[in-house]
C-alpha cells in the first residue's frame, strides 16, 4: 500500500501530485486555506481533505498539522464493498476518521506496518462513509486535461501560455481553453498563474527574499511578476513576507514527546 505522512509547522504549497488524496489534521493552532480566494479556516483537532486534480492551494499554518497522503490507486483498491450498508452512527464518523488517522501515524512511528495498513483501510472506508471523497473519474474522462495538468506541474517555471501548451498537445487554443475551464472550473491562464505564484510564495518564505527568485519562474519582467503576485494575494511580495516572517516551508520530524500525546488523543476519539 502506498501512503506516507509529514508533520508541518509552516506554510504549505498543496497538491504537488495529481495522484494523491491528502488528509490534513490540525494538531495545534489553526490553518487557513486559499484557492481562488479564501476557502476557510480549520482549528485544533479539525481535518479536511484535498483531492487529486484540484486547483492549486496554499495553506497558511500557525501551528502544527499532520498531512497523511494516500495514493489514489491504493485508496480506490481498499474501498471495501458493502461498507456503506454498515449501521454506524453518522454523527461519530468524524471521530472514527480522526482515530484511524492518528492510529496510522502512531503505528508507522512504532514500525508496526501491519496495523498501519489496517488503520489505513478503515480510514479510507470511513472517509467514503462520510462522503468526504467521491471518485469523479477525471483521469478516465479527460486524458487531455490530465496531461496538461501534469505538464504544468513539471514545467511551471517556464514561460507557459495557452498557445504554447495548445501547440504542445496539438489542439486548438480555443478548444483547450474551453475544455480546461469546463473541467477544472478555472481558466488555464489563471491556473498557471496560481501554480507559479503559490510555488514561488513557498520558496520566498523559506528565504525571506523575492528580488531574484522571480527570474527563474519564466517572468519577462519584475512588473509582470509583481502584477501576478498581487492578483493572487492582493498584497505585494514584501508585505507577504512581512506577514509571515519566522516561518519556513519545511517538514518537521516526529518528536518523541508527541507520541504519548497522539496516543491519548486517539483514545479520546475512540471513546467519543
Amino acid at each position: 500500500m502506498d501512503y506516507n505522512y509529514q508533520i508541518h509547522n509552516a506554510d504549505i504549497n498543496i497538491n504537488e501530485s495529481f495522484n494523491t488524496i491528502s488528509i490534513f489534521f490540525v494538531l495545534t493552532g489553526s490553518v487557513t486555506l486559499y484557492d481562488k480566494a479564501y476557502l476557510g479556516s480549520y482549528h485544533k483537532h479539525e481535518f479536511f481533505l484535498i483531492q487529486p486534480y484540484s486547483a492549486p492551494k496554499l495553506l497558511i499554518n500557525s501551528g502544527k498539522v499532520i498531512a497523511l497522503n494516500i495514493n489514489k490507486l491504493s485508496f480506490n483498491r481498499f474501498s471495501l464493498f458493502n461498507w456503506d450498508n454498515l449501521e454506524l452512527d453518522q454523527s461519530k464518523i468524524d471521530n472514527f476518521i480522526k482515530k484511524e488517522l492518528l492510529d496510522t501515524i502512531i503505528s508507522i512511528y512504532e514500525k508496526d506496518y501491519f496495523n498501519a495498513d489496517i488503520s489505513i483501510i478503515r480510514l479510507i472506508n470511513f472517509i467514503r462513509l462520510g462522503n468526504y471523497y467521491r471518485e469523479h473519474n477525471l483521469e478516465a474522462s479527460n486524458p487531455l486535461i490530465n496531461n496538461v495538468l501534469i505538464y504544468i506541474n513539471e514545467h511551471y517555471k517556464e514561460n507557459l501560455t495557452l498557445a504554447t501548451i495548445a501547440e504542445k498537445f496539438y489542439v486548438n487554443s480555443s478548444y483547450l481553453s474551453r475544455v480546461f475551464s469546463e473541467t477544472m472550473n478555472i481558466s488555464l491562464i489563471k491556473y498557471i498563474r496560481k501554480v507559479k505564484i503559490y510555488r514561488l510564495a513557498v520558496e520566498i518564505l523559506s528565504s525571506n527574499n523575492h528580488k531574484d527568485i522571480w527570474k527563474s519562474y519564466g517572468y519577462k519582467s519584475y512588473s509582470t511578476y509583481l502584477k501576478n503576485f498581487q492578483r493572487v494575494f492582493s498584497i505585494s511580495p514584501e508585505a507577504f513576507i512581512d506577514n509571515h516572517k519566522g516561518t519556513t516551508a519545511k517538514n518537521i520530524g516526529f518528536p518523541s514527546e508527541l507520541y504519548s500525546y497522539l496516543k491519548n488523543l486517539a483514545k479520546h476519539f475512540s471513546n467519543n
